[in-house]
């Protein structure tokens, strides 16, 4: 992991902000008010597939109700580009929150895309979204 975060760290990315080892946000992040400032502070959340439920349970009940559910990755010390390639996969896709209840939530875009782009990404994720609920 030390050698993927120097790789991140030096190669450039604009997408990857912070990478953080999970002893460092169990030490740092312990207490509430500074976890809740992690929250504010970032959009998106990754951690490495084996670590993910580990990540989940440190962040807290918060994460999950501001839909902030750490997102897991394929992290290979070795292939960084293939971090890259997941990473762009990620920031690419839109995840469905269900509830208890009959509705779904599914976000389809943000201020930033033109009215053409959201109609598309709207039937792009209902088509989807039915495929997987039928």
């Amino acid at each position: 992991q030390l050698i993927l975060r120097r790789r991140v760290r030096y190669s450039g990315s604009d997408t990857i902000r912070r990478v953080m080892t999970t002893d460092r946000l169990r030490i740092s992040y312990k207490e509430f008010e500074y976890r809740r400032e992690l929250l504010n502070s970032y959009d998106l959340f990754l951690a490495d597939k084996p670590t993910r439920f580990e990540v989940a349970k440190m962040t807290g009940r918060k994460f999950w109700l501001k839909r902030k559910v750490p997102v897991p990755i394929t992290l290979d010390d070795h292939n960084l580009t293939q971090v890259e390639n997941n990473l762009q996969q990620i920031l690419n896709s839109t995840y469905v929150y269900s509830t208890e209840g009959p509705c779904l939530s599914v976000r389809v875009g943000d201020t930033n895309h033109t009215a053409e782009e959201l109609g598309a990404n709207i039937r792009h994720a209902l088509a989807a979204t039915v495929n997987k609920l039928v």
